[in-house]
């Protein structure tokens, strides 16, 4: 899953691997230090939610990393920052579900959480946007709408000026035409 976080060098990953494989690490300083990770790569991985297992949420993750001393001086090497739970008024709020999801989309390019249109539905409902599954049971030719993530998009359109678009919901996909008069 590493390959997944925008920005993650490589050799950055293998000295995760490498480190990991020696033995499980033991907070997010830990990480740091045994695998020679920046200042940069620690707030990537926060970021991605990567290191969830070591410090919580991407924002309490955020907080702890940012807090590391990650200059690779020998002098430092043995030092070891702790810090309490960033907070005036207690530990910092995980973020909400959108959040996580658009920080998932920003910093993996995809989400394991529940799909982005799942949390617009009831809004999507209000304006009689169906879901995939009930569009499959449509009449051809009847007028509908849709909503979704665009995953496929023909380029170039047709020499008539039509695209053809998939869009994709929680629920599945839903082949759309777009007609030169509608564009």
């Amino acid at each position: 899953g590493l390959n997944r976080v925008v920005g993650l060098n490589e050799d950055s990953a293998k000295r995760i691997v490498a480190a990991r494989g020696e033995a499980r690490f033991v907070d997010g300083e830990d990480l740091a230090r045994r695998a020679a990770l920046d200042a940069r790569t620690l707030a990537l991985l926060a970021g991605a939610d990567a290191l969830r297992g070591l410090a919580g949420h991407r924002h309490q993750a955020a907080w702890e990393v940012a807090g590391i001393d990650a200059r690779p001086t020998a002098m430092l090497r043995a030092t070891r920052t702790r810090e309490d739970v960033a907070a005036r008024d207690g530990p910092l709020a995980a973020p909400g579900e959108g959040a996580s999801t658009l920080a998932d989309y920003r910093t993996l390019g995809l989400t394991l959480a529940r799909h982005p249109l799942a949390l617009l539905r009831s809004r999507l409902a209000a304006f009689k946007v169906e879901p995939a599954a009930t569009l499959r049971t449509f009449p051809s030719g009847r007028l509908a709408r849709a909503s979704g993530l665009v995953t496929h998009r023909q380029r170039p359109e047709t020499a008539k000026g039509t695209i053809f678009v998939t869009l994709e919901d929680e629920t599945g996909a839903v082949n759309v035409i777009v007609w030169p008069r509608v564009a």
